[in-house]
């Protein structure tokens, strides 16, 4: 009896969260829309490189503790927001 009641919950869950079937979209095609086209007198964004990534742990120098802040950045956001 517990067992048909927890099949029958999964079935009801999976039918109304579960993925579709996707019948409603069937007979359908989607539509071709061509690219927007940029015009050629306007100049591109200016792309700025990144800095390499770089790890603190390979760094030669050992990192001071008590020279570093003990406070997480966003406490301090949340200070000066307030």
């Amino acid at each position: 009896m517990t067992v048909s009641i927890i099949h029958a919950l999964l079935r009801w869950t999976l039918a109304v969260f579960g993925p579709g079937t996707g019948r409603r979209r069937a007979g359908t095609c989607p539509a071709a829309t061509a690219p927007a086209r940029v015009p050629e007198s306007r100049p591109g964004p200016v792309i700025v490189p990144l800095p390499a990534a770089r790890s603190p742990y390979g760094l030669p120098v050992l990192l001071d503790g008590a020279r570093t802040a003990p406070v997480r950045p966003y406490v301090l956001a949340a200070e000066r927001a307030a």
